[in-house]
């Protein structure tokens, strides 16, 4: 998976992360930086992962411990 997470509203201190959900498997976090942006180039190398079909993505935003996270519909990825 690769691209860029970046927090687009450095005023609000928080901060976002990308949860990533394999066929299979559980959820994954790749967190992000507070008021950056950063590349995103991570590869699951489980053996098993490569062969499944789908992988579900959600951005959210971290709002700290007393209140739940914001995240964004989840978006289905296919392989053909």
């Amino acid at each position: 998976m690769k691209g860029r997470l970046r927090d687009e509203n450095d005023k609000d201190g928080h901060n976002v992360y990308l949860r990533v959900k394999v066929e299979g498997y559980e959820w994954s976090h790749l967190m992000g930086v507070q008021r950056k942006h950063i590349k995103v180039d991570k590869v699951f190398a489980d053996g098993a992962v490569r062969r499944t079909k789908e992988v579900r993505m959600q951005v959210c935003l971290d709002r700290g411990t007393l209140r739940p996270d914001n995240c964004s519909g989840e978006r289905l990825f296919a392989r053909k």
